[in-house]
């Protein structure tokens, strides 16, 4: 999360700690000022057969003291709940990494 604000990117190298993006006094800053809580509901239904949900909320309080609405997600995403939703997000990164990578501008077809 700290290394996503100041860029307003997700990448999967920012979980590394060699990306350049750690040298980042910014992300340092964010950091020292993030803390985690246990939300105990969110640990019992992660273990709930029939749930499995990933829950997750995040609140943010501003300098100047405002809190912003907490946004909290049951199941993100990549939930096998949210399938239908994910599939065209996951196939269009892909096409994305493959036009952003391939020597010759298009996506590879496979048969």
């Amino acid at each position: 999360m700290s290394s996503s604000l100041p860029t307003s990117r997700i990448i999967s190298n920012y979980y590394f700690s060699t990306d350049a993006s750690a040298a980042d006094p910014r992300i340092d800053a964010l950091r020292a000022k993030i803390y985690c809580v246990e939300e105990q509901k969110f640990s019992v239904e992660y273990h709930e057969p029939a749930k499995r949900s990933i829950g997750n909320a995040l609140l943010v309080e501003l300098n100047d003291g405002a809190v912003l609405d907490e946004v909290e997600i049951e199941y993100p995403v990549g939930h096998k709940r949210r399938r239908a939703e994910g599939t065209p997000l996951l196939i269009n990164k892909f096409k994305r990494y493959f036009l952003s990578s391939s020597s010759s501008g298009g996506v590879p077809t496979y048969t």
